[in-house]
């Protein structure tokens, strides 16, 4: 009896572990959203199979370090320079997209600090596909875009030789793999770098699902109210002393829409001039 129950349990552990194979492509996901000359190239993964994916990127092992802090240029010409940081995240941000149900399931970071699960489903994109092509890699790739897509032109590059349904971050629905992305102002550039079949790294391959769940506009409601009170807050401390420099915020969230952006460019010179009165002082 004690044979068979070790044998079950057995049995059970094993093919707990099991895992069905992934392919994995390696991408760099740039992001500029802010006047810097420069923007943070993240190292982002995205993994498939033939139901599902997951796109992950701001990860501390991909990344192989916890964050930078660097000083770079203003586009705008205010300054000679920013001082720029970004603490990267030991999980990541996570993007699990469903091809039959058609539903995402992302796990985001509130200020980088409060975790959270966002669902959307049916996402429409409009993608309109051209008869542009190019080669990346070794794979011939065609051109479709989307207008306006959370107050965004893209264009995306993608390959009808692997005929899967997704792409990074949460493009998806077109013939293909996509392999390239660029938006029409180049703040935000996604490019292909490697893929390997039957890849080994599964241990990430997981449907995010934290306490908190929201809906988009309820996430992105949430975020931009948590930022405007974290600039209100660094300005008063350094009103009062209790902070030195005013050094502008990195925090942006790609899918603000016109009202939120024309807000934020208004916070932004705010932390700008209190930047420039910090600087004085030091």
């Amino acid at each position: 009896m004690k044979l068979t129950f070790y044998f079950i349990l057995f049995y059970s552990f094993c093919f707990s572990q099991e895992t069905i194979d992934l392919t994995e492509v390696s991408y760099t996901f740039d992001v500029n959203l802010h006047s810097y000359t420069e923007g943070i190239p993240y190292k982002s993964r995205l993994y498939y199979n033939d139901s599902t994916s997951l796109f992950i990127y701001n990860r501390i092992n991909f990344e192989g370090a916890e964050g930078f802090f660097k000083k770079v240029g203003d586009r705008t010409g205010r300054f000679n320079g920013v001082r720029f940081y970004r603490n990267y995240d030991e999980e990541g941000y996570k993007f699990y997209l469903n091809f039959n149900t058609k539903e995402l399931t992302s796990r985001e970071v509130l200020m980088e600090k409060y975790e959270v699960t966002v669902k959307e489903k049916d996402i429409d994109f409009n993608w309109v596909i051209t008869e542009e092509s190019k080669k990346i890699g070794d794979y011939v790739c065609y051109k479709a875009t989307t207008q306006n897509f959370r107050g965004r032109n893209y264009e995306a590059w993608f390959t009808y030789d692997i005929p899967v349904p997704t792409g990074p971050w949460k493009f998806h629905g077109l013939p293909g793999l996509i392999l390239e992305v660029h938006d029409d102002k180049d703040l935000i550039n996604i490019t292909f770098n490697t893929i390997k079949q039957n890849s080994k790294s599964k241990a990430y391959y997981a449907k995010p699902n934290s306490k908190d769940v929201y809906n988009l506009e309820e996430y992105l409601k949430e975020s931009f109210r948590l930022y405007l009170s974290y600039v209100n807050n660094k300005k008063a401390m350094i009103a009062t002393g209790q902070m030195r420099s005013g050094d502008p915020s990195a925090y942006v969230n790609i899918e603000y829409n016109d009202e939120q952006i024309k807000l934020l460019d208004k916070y932004h010179q705010i932390e700008y001039n209190t930047y420039e009165e910090s600087l004085k002082k030091e």
